[in-house]
This record gives structure tokens, C-alpha cells and sequence, in this order.
């Protein structure tokens, strides 16, 4: 088969499944036209999405996009902060962007029951695994995979001061998940969550879990990957099916990785910036004190 861009026929397999078929079928991003789609060349034929009604993925609130202060709020926060895959198909800044990107920028929703503690077993060093790979128990694992998790968490979120305001000032600002303000500081109440067994898999929202384990875009590289396909549902390891591990045995030193340890993923830390900016002295700021690792975890 073949398509068409820019009026030229297409018959590259890859090129197909990575910029044409995938996004006729499904239109899960925008153009990046968008929203001045009068630019697109293709017109009524693209491939992507020209309107918010096109898009056949869920979307955040406009407002919330746009960052409007009265949406940003503890519900937004700690509920739908990185939960959706990324829509926008044009280069912008990913830390200020309220979508993931990768499974390192990602949050599983945490009304499925997963607590606030870090987990022992996510891997943060390959960037392009699968998310079967970075953790036996999958999506339901009862820990925090990664530092997006655990700082979002309702059980977690603004209960620590930022480090960073009173140092340098903070780079994240509004999107910060430690308080700035008196005001903002949060109680959370106990963590009852059974960390000894996995989550119940009924918990998990089927259509959900289908839509965090087959990304719209190969991670990072904005290109489909075959890996991330499963036509007859979700890859059956992330969902953690068959595995006997001991979850109350965490390895020696593993434990608070995300709470005591610097950012080491090769990401954004402290600095708010894309790609690992920042250098030594942003990366050694640890969440426990206040300081944001986000790319690496």
C-alpha cells in the first residue's frame, strides 16, 4: 500500500507506520501545524489532527494546557499531571508541558492504588525500554515508578517546602510539587497501602492501561515502535501476570533511591531544562530536600 504527503506517493514501510497510516487511522496528535492549520500543506488530507474534535485520543482541558491558574489546582495536580500521552505534534518545552513524553515523564493515574514509596525494581537507565522491562510487576506494581510518581502522588504532593526557592529560585514555579507558600503546604494522611503484593488487576481501567502501554510515538524519538503495538491488547508483562516476587524485600540501598539519591537518568534535573542541563550542582538536588528530578527517575 502507499499514501500520500505533500502530494508525492510514500511507500516506505516505516515511513508509513511512523508518520501516515498511524496517524489516518487513529489521529492520535495534532498537525504540527496546529492550531494554525492554515500552514498545513496537506489541508483536509493530513494525517493528524486540525481540531480538538479530530483528536481520537483523551484530552486535558484546554485551560489546563494553557496553564490557566485557576485549573492548576490540587485535584489537577495529584490526579492528571502526566497521565496522557502527549498530543501536540509540534517541538515545545516537555518540562512545562502538562502530557508525558516518555515512561521516565509518565504517571500511571493513582486511582488505581499504588502508593507514594519508591520502587526498588524501576529501571531509569534505558530510556527506550519497554515498561514490562523496568519493573516485574508492571502496571501493578503497589510502588512509585519513578519521581513523577511519587512527587504527584495525593499522598505527597506540596507536603515538603522547595529547597529551591529559598536557594536560586524555582525553575518550575507553578508546576512545582513542593510548596512555596505557607498556605500551599499539604497534610497528607497515612500511606495505608499494602506494599506486599501487587495491585488488583480489576483496579486497572482496561481502556487506559491500552492507551499507556502503546504510546502514539516511539519514545524520544517521535517514531512509532513496533514494541509498543499489541493488536490483540496490552503487552502481558507489563501488566505483571505470573510473576512470584517478594515485594516486602527491598534490595539493600534501594529503597529511598528517588528520596535521598541525585538525578543520574541522563534527564532534566533541577534546572527545569531539557536533556540534562543544568550539570553537578542542579542534578545533586535531592527530592527529600526539595529539589526536582525529573528526567532521570
Amino acid at each position: 500500500s502507499s499514501c500520500s504527503a505533500g502530494g508525492s506517493p510514500v511507500t516506505s514501510v516505516a515511513w508509513l507506520r511512523a508518520r501516515c497510516c498511524v496517524g489516518a487511522v487513529l489521529k492520535h496528535r495534532f498537525c504540527a501545524s496546529y492550531p494554525n492549520v492554515s500552514q498545513c500543506r496537506r489541508g483536509a488530507s493530513c494525517a493528524f489532527a486540525h481540531t480538538r474534535d479530530e483528536v481520537k485520543t483523551p484530552l486535558l482541558d484546554a485551560e489546563e494546557e494553557e496553564h490557566n491558574p485557576a485549573y492548576l489546582n490540587e485535584p489537577f495536580f495529584t490526579r492528571k499531571f502526566k497521565t496522557l500521552w502527549c498530543p501536540i505534534g509540534a517541538q515545545h518545552d516537555w518540562q512545562s508541558c502538562v502530557y508525558a513524553h516518555t515512561y521516565q515523564d509518565a504517571r500511571r493515574k493513582p486511582d488505581i492504588g499504588y502508593g507514594p514509596q519508591p520502587c526498588p525494581y524501576w529501571s531509569k537507565k534505558d530510556t527506550r525500554a519497554a515498561y514490562s522491562q523496568r519493573c516485574p510487576l508492571g502496571l501493578r506494581c503497589p510502588y512509585s515508578h519513578g519521581a513523577k510518581e511519587q512527587l504527584y502522588h495525593p499522598k505527597y504532593f506540596r507536603t515538603v517546602i522547595c529547597r529551591d526557592l529559598q536557594q536560586r529560585g524555582c525553575p518550575r514555579q507553578h508546576l512545582c510539587a513542593f510548596h512555596h507558600k505557607r498556605q500551599e503546604r499539604r497534610t497528607a494522611g497515612p500511606d495505608g497501602v499494602d506494599y506486599t503484593k501487587p495491585l488488583e488487576k480489576k483496579a486497572i481501567p482496561q481502556e487506559w492501561a491500552t492507551s499507556f502501554l502503546a504510546p502514539p510515538f516511539f519514545q524520544e524519538t517521535g517514531e512509532v515502535d513496533p514494541s509498543m503495538s499489541f493488536p490483540s491488547g496490552p503487552d502481558p508483562g507489563a501488566w505483571g501476570g505470573g510473576i512470584n516476587m517478594p515485594m516486602g524485600a527491598m534490595p539493600p540501598g534501594k529503597a529511598g533511591w528517588v528520596m535521598q539519591g541525585p538525578c543520574d537518568g541522563g534527564g532534566a534535573a533541577a534546572s527545569g531544562s531539557r536533556g540534562g542541563g543544568g550539570g553537578g550542582a542542579a542534578a545533586a538536588s535531592s527530592v527529600a530536600r526539595g529539589g526536582f528530578c525529573c528526567g532521570g527517575a
